[in-house]
């Protein structure tokens, strides 16, 4: 009764040319995902597993600029009476993560994940920062998201594709603070897209397209006409049945240009993957997850390999080339020279005035620091002063330690070859 009445109210909230979708929690109370997107907008949900330690949600957004794809979570907090725990909840999150590790679509992560990305020194905040430093992928908010001052709502991407960022406490309808940001558009997937014709089988009835191939008359024989005139005959009434049972119809696809590092171990691997993820689908077996699960480590180790060797390859044909070895650390690192090296801003003399300010209150400060120690000069004296004991004259050297000197001398000379007999 709670969920249908929780139903109403968000369906009731949403504005009009908006929809509403919502995947409450199935088993306890509270939880659940929804979104609420335009309804021009082409927007696909799909949550192909489910982890124990978070609820998520897949979300495909078709546009003229290309397609992205966000990753909705949430995650409830660990605690006594849910038995959920940070190491399962980085175990799950590390699954999901390897759900994507190949998909070249931009990926936003985001939700409430109930860590405290304020605190960098926290056990879990670490360990959740190295997972996603393996994955290369970065978290952009650094506001607190929660009325409590803690920063617990992430917007996480690997692509340079968040242009502006902003939590916004005035806004708020909860204890939490909504987060606005936009996204450039410059990945633009279409010059990667191409339109194909094909006929659909799925359907297909072999008996009624032999029957109406029949009743076309193109098996009789005709012995007026030659055996060209005949397979022309017989190859018009295959194309007409055809195009009634299985009409061609044209589609628009993504063109994936395969890269240069995969090999045909690699491809063979994923085959495998395949099958085993198919059969885990389809068992719900652990025995079979962990097939999966070993079947996946395979291919992302050979793929870790070939891609290492691949650019050791590249890095060494530059033989000296600083520009194609720059060109190829700029890949790697997904730098492009079109990106905008400077902040956000609206104003070119604000931005002036910002960089001016900074670098003044810089140097007031590094003033100060030497001030405060000039000051503390004496306490500094204090807390380093020498304990040992005091040199006082020096003694002359012997015969022998000059000798030792002078041949250690003559046999560096006689080794570089400034010194001949």
């Amino acid at each position: 009764m709670n969920i249908h009445v929780i139903t109403f109210t968000v369906v009731e909230l949403t504005p009009s040319g908006f929809k509403c979708r919502q995947f409450p929690r199935l088993t306890g109370a509270g939880g659940g995902i929804a979104i609420v997107h335009k309804t021009t907008a082409k927007v696909n949900t799909s949550c192909s597993q489910t982890f124990s330690s978070f609820e998520w949600l897949e979300i495909t957004v078709d546009s003229k600029h290309g397609r992205i794809r966000y990753i909705l979570m949430y995650r409830p907090p660990p605690s006594f009476s849910n038995k959920l725990t940070s190491n399962g909840f980085l175990s799950d999150f590390s699954d999901l993560l390897d759900i994507y590790v190949l998909d070249t679509t931009p990926i936003v992560y985001l939700g409430d994940f109930n860590i405290h990305f304020n605190k960098p020194d926290n056990r879990d905040t670490c360990r959740f920062l190295e997972l996603l430093k393996m994955h290369d992928l970065v978290q952009l908010v650094d506001k607190p998201t929660h009325r409590s001052g803690n920063i617990l709502d992430l917007i996480i991407t690997r692509e340079n594709i968040v242009l502006s960022l902003e939590v916004n406490q005035a806004a708020a309808i909860s204890d939490h603070y909504p987060i606005f940001f936009s996204l450039s558009n410059h990945h633009d997937n279409t010059s990667n897209r191409t339109k194909i014709t094909y006929r659909s089988f799925k359907n297909f009835d072999r008996d009624n397209f032999a029957s109406d191939l029949l009743e076309s008359g193109c098996t009789r024989t005709v012995d007026q006409v030659d055996s060209t005139a005949k397979l022309r005959i017989f190859n018009t009434a295959v194309s007409e049945t055809l195009d009634k049972h299985a009409p061609m119809t044209e589609k628009t696809v993504h063109v994936r240009v395969a890269e240069p590092w995969i090999n045909v171990d690699i491809y063979h691997a994923r085959t495998e993957r395949r099958k085993a993820e198919r059969t885990w689908r389809r068992t719900g077996l652990t025995v079979h997850r962990q097939i999966y699960k070993s079947k996946r480590n395979k291919v992302n180790d050979l793929i870790d390999v070939s891609r290492r060797s691949y650019f050791a390859d590249k890095i060494a044909d530059c033989n000296g080339d600083q520009r194609k070895l720059f060109s190829i650390v700029n890949g790697l690192l997904g730098s492009t020279n079109n990106l905008n090296a400077l902040p956000i801003h609206d104003n070119k003399i604000n931005l002036a005035n910002r960089f001016s300010m900074f670098f003044v209150d810089k140097i007031k400060k590094i003033n100060q620091g030497l001030n405060l120690n000039l000051l503390n000069g004496n306490r500094f004296n204090e807390l380093h002063k020498f304990s040992g004991d005091e040199l006082k004259c020096f003694e002359p050297a012997t015969e022998d330690e000059i000798i030792k000197i002078i041949k250690k001398i003559v046999v560096g000379f006689v080794r570089f070859g400034l010194f001949t007999h």
